[in-house]
């Protein structure tokens, strides 16, 4: 799945955790996820871009956002790791 947005633009470089937590997701997740919250595309453009029902688009983006928090949680943040030190 190609990620362009309406004007046909590649999205700018997601945050490096941001992307790490995304590709951990499963394929319908990530895909479902990546339509609506990086290309902003409402529910029902990324169910017919995808070709299932809004309903089981509603279930991936729900799924995805639980487990986006959960990967996010776990990837550490270099800057906060940065700043322990002696």
């Amino acid at each position: 799945m190609e990620l362009t947005g309406a004007g046909g633009v590649a999205p700018s470089v997601l945050d490096e955790r941001v992307a790490t937590a995304l590709s951990a997701l499963p394929r319908n997740q990530r895909e479902a996820v990546s339509l609506h919250y990086v290309l902003d595309l409402s529910v029902a453009d990324v169910a017919s871009r995808l070709g299932i029902a809004e309903g089981t688009a509603k279930v991936h983006l729900h799924r995805g956002r639980q487990a986006l928090q959960a990967a996010l949680r776990a990837i550490p943040d270099d800057k906060e790791i940065d700043r322990v030190g002696p």
